[in-house]
């Protein structure tokens, strides 16, 4: 698809079910999250799990500051941590885990999947991908 979905939500809140809907017929693994702290403390050790597939993530990260976010890439597989509002990045690699035996960092299935966030209580998160379809 050429369509970029954006599922954008504040969270103040720990946990919030974000619910993430895939408008395409096959699964999405690319997709990029983003939260963004709104304030120091913002979010510490965030996680997302999708209800569906079972599927999570967690970062080991804690907002130091208003400016501190977390971007997940699963397109580039990659992990990042900013503490200037995305001015630059730092590679997080080794603050990132997913479930045991799961592929990739997380999928979302054709439909609608709530995607339960803890560990952020003042952070707006961002997840953004391109439908698929078979």
């Amino acid at each position: 698809s050429t369509v970029l979905t954006v599922i954008e939500q504040v969270v103040v809140a720990s946990p919030t079910t974000i619910n993430v809907v895939n408008p395409g017929t096959a699964d999405v693994r690319d997709a990029v999250f983003l939260i963004d702290s709104n304030a120091a403390g913002g979010f510490s050790n965030p996680k997302l799990s999708n209800a569906l597939t079972g599927e999570a993530w967690q970062s080991l990260r804690t907002a130091a500051n208003a400016s501190a976010q977390v971007r997940v890439d699963a397109w580039r597989e990659s992990v990042e941590y900013s503490m200037d509002n995305g001015g630059s990045w730092t590679g997080d690699y080794a603050n990132f885990s997913t479930n045991a035996v799961q592929v990739g960092f997380m999928r979302f299935r054709p439909g609608s999947q709530p995607v339960v966030v803890t560990g952020v209580i003042n952070a707006r998160v961002r997840i953004e991908f391109y439908a698929a379809f078979a």
